[in-house]
């Protein structure tokens, strides 16, 4: 029986767990730790509210670990001797000494087709870029970053509506499809890693607060790109009336100008642009522009 550790903190992940937990009762793996955020503090009140894995695994009663640095889990993950690391949107740089411990190594879930797009924010870059397509890669881990040897590369289209939010569930959703065949294969010695290309090399960067400032300088598409893009995260706003003004969501019409759809006025909700304009209705695009 192959014992699997995952790490990661995405909730989108969770379909992914399960499938491979479903999977692993044909294939002789079990998911034997869950590594995942600790628990934050959430809403008004300020609830600690644990991760969707951390739920995960104390409803399939899976150990857990929700550790503040991954180095402090070395102790434990020697202990277990697992056979694979599975690591997904986990944000912390995995050290040397724990890459080392699996037998078959640290398999890294990607959303590129690498070496495209390598680092922490693949999939609104290729949103703002306005690729037609994303790629998907599993691949082992080394020192370095997203550079190791691929066992799997795939294409997925982006829809032209697609947010970073609901393209990410989509990608999950896929990789839950098909990892586990995957995995049956590099399990058996039927897949061997590939060095990856060493041209169309690019990388991306964690995002920040800042880059939602929409640059009004920019053209329609452009605009209504980063829009999506930065959907949820970090959210593309500006200032209206000395208050930061939140883009939810807009559109290009069929001339292909910009049309805002929800927008929230900081310490107000969201609301429709009918809506808000009811509140403002000085409110326009135009002037919106105007005023920077």
């Amino acid at each position: 029986m192959k014992k699997i550790v995952f790490i990661g903190n995405h909730p989108e992940s969770v379909p992914l767990l399960e499938n491979l937990i479903q999977k692993g009762k044909v294939n002789f793996w079990e998911l034997s730790l869950i590594i995942t955020r600790p628990d934050r503090q959430v809403g008004r009140k300020k609830n600690l509210t644990p991760s969707a894995l951390k739920n995960l695994a104390l409803e399939k009663g899976i150990p857990f670990l929700t550790p503040l640095k991954i180095a402090t889990s070395f102790d434990r993950l020697a202990t277990l001797k697992p056979d694979l690391i599975l690591v997904s949107d986990y944000r912390q740089r995995i050290p040397t000494s724990i890459l080392k411990i699996p037998a078959l190594g640290c398999l890294n879930v990607h959303f590129s087709k690498l070496p495209q797009y390598r680092g922490p924010s693949p999939v609104p870059s290729a949103i703002l870029a306005g690729e037609k397509e994303i790629g998907f890669s599993f691949f082992l881990m080394d020192e370095s970053f997203d550079t190791g040897p691929l066992l799997f590369t795939s294409q997925f289209p982006i829809d032209p509506k697609d947010t970073s939010g609901s393209l990410i569930q989509k990608l999950y959703q896929k990789t839950a499809q098909t990892l586990p065949l995957a995995l049956k294969k590099y399990f058996a010695g039927r897949t061997k890693p590939v060095p990856q290309q060493k041209k169309n090399v690019s990388y991306t960067r964690y995002l920040n607060r800042k880059d939602g400032k929409i640059n009004w300088q920019k053209n329609d598409g452009e605009i209504e790109r980063m829009i999506r893009a930065f959907s949820p995260w970090p959210g593309a706003w500006t200032f209206w009336k000395g208050k930061r003004l939140k883009i939810w969501q807009a559109h290009l019409d069929e001339k292909g100008k910009l049309v805002l759809d929800h927008l929230q006025l900081e310490g107000k909700k969201m609301l429709p642009l009918a809506d808000f304009i009811k509140g403002y209705p000085d409110f326009s695009l135009a002037n919106l522009k105007a005023q920077l």
